[in-house]
């Protein structure tokens, strides 16, 4: 009879057991499910096949960038790049990139002393590159330094777009001894942190001209590991777009083959389409890991994502430290400046990171001996932080967000004292 409840009480007690844990499975499931609709309600775009020719792309004549066994690609000084714009068919509007100076950077010269009271060399991507109306926000930086000053700067814009902190601080190690600042900056933003190292290369697969972007370092790269940055016709110059401009011809279908073999070569036949219906991947999970719901779909490198690191600390990284060491022996002061950039400021905060990016983050502190300064400590957060952004898709800096960033780097500058002559520095290499 013993026997008999102990028997009944222990299946009682399996059968609340089992009951638990259904209920907690059937709560995640629900949760996951839940989470997925919300995803898809927030951007049904993810879930479009990008296997199509879209409404509207660019078309380069020639490249932009130029292989760089070192630094993954260099910008050829004074490049001039004819783009035309297919829009529904027909070439909608033609331009011609002329913006990279002399120099090899992005604007105008920034070294017009020849004199300077101080010089500052920034380094960064695609935030500290970007350029409307002939300006970065180190152009605007320099003229609020000088404003608040009254001395004579010299700034140089080593911004390059798509790049990370091995980038970064790669091209540091080479531009310091050269330029002889008397600070350098590091502004990164937070997407920037588990960038790896890639390269770029304009090169001939198929007797076809192709600009790619690769983490095979190599001018011709294995195909396989490279992906097209932008699509190459050198047949689309000013002139045949300009002349072409409203209207289709056998150039654009040309051109429109040419981008959907790109396509097919990106994708390699798979769907790119995150998948509702998963049981593989985990979007509540990707989402607490990664701060990216769907980034299990995005683990095959393509030139529109940057390739990621599988590492927790900058120490794991070959050659990051010799690189770090080699940019502080040059005797330049070094220091770190975030960028907190829209989806952060419209949350309020300096930082969206997942767990990855705040070991990152506290390794490249730790190695290059100080804590990034931070965007919110030295500028309010804009009352309409959608302002900053270039569009409503694009979150570049707008003129707007240009200004903002060069105020808080300006403030960062002068109430941390930073902008002093240093020991090891000459102050410009033309003094």
């Amino acid at each position: 009879m013993a026997d008999s409840a102990k028997g009944s009480r222990g299946r009682k007690a399996l059968v609340g057991v089992l009951a638990i844990v259904l209920s907690t499975v059937a709560g995640l499931l629900i949760s996951e499910a839940a989470f997925r609709a919300y995803v898809y309600v927030e951007d049904p775009g993810l879930f479009r096949s990008r296997v199509s020719l879209p409404d509207e792309f660019a078309v380069y004549r020639q490249s932009l960038w130029q292989f760089d066994a070192r630094h993954g690609y260099t910008y050829p000084p004074g490049v001039v790049v004819d783009i035309s714009v297919i829009r529904n068919g027909v070439a909608s509007s033609c331009n011609q990139l002329s913006y990279i100076n002399d120099q090899g950077n992005v604007g105008p010269p920034m070294n017009d002393h020849a004199d300077p009271d101080y010089t500052v060399a920034v380094f960064g991507d695609s935030w500290t590159a970007s350029h409307l109306e002939g300006k970065t926000w180190p152009h605007l930086l320099r003229a609020e330094l000088e404003a608040r000053t009254g001395k004579k700067i010299n700034v140089y814009n080593f911004g390059r777009d798509g790049t990370g902190m091995i980038h970064m601080f790669r091209l540091a190690e080479e531009k310091l001894p050269q330029v002889k600042p008397d600070l350098a900056i590091v502004a990164f933003i937070s997407d920037d942190l588990d960038r790896d190292m890639f390269w770029r290369t304009e090169t001939e697969v198929d007797g076809e001209m192709r600009i790619l972007t690769t983490v095979d370092p190599s001018p011709n790269p294995d195909m396989a590991q490279s992906a097209d940055t932008v699509l190459a016709f050198p047949e689309a110059s000013l002139d045949w777009c300009n002349a072409t401009k409203g209207r289709r011809d056998d150039r654009v279908a040309e051109i429109e083959e040419k981008y959907l073999r790109v396509l097919d070569h990106a994708y390699a036949g798979n769907d790119p389409r995150p998948s509702l219906t998963t049981l593989s991947h985990s979007y509540i999970y990707n989402f607490i890991k990664y701060a990216d719901p769907v980034r299990f779909s995005r683990t095959r490198f393509r030139a529109s994502q940057n390739p990621r690191l599988k590492v927790d600390s900058y120490e794991e990284v070959p050659g990051f430290a010799d690189s770090v060491a080699a940019a502080k022996a040059s005797g330049v002061p070094v220091r770190l400046v975030h960028l907190a950039i829209y989806p952060e400021l419209l949350e309020g905060k300096e930082y969206i990171l997942s767990e990855q990016g705040e070991r990152l983050l506290a390794s490249m502190e730790r190695m290059v001996g100080s804590t990034a300064l931070e965007t919110t400590d030295y500028v309010p957060i804009p009352a309409d932080p959608a302002r900053m952004n270039q569009t409503e898709e694009n979150y570049h800096p707008s003129l707007f967000g240009m200004e903002v960033y060069a105020r808080a780097v300006a403030g960062m500058i002068l109430e941390n004292g930073l902008l002093a002559p240093s020991d090891g520095a000459a102050g410009d290499a033309t003094r």
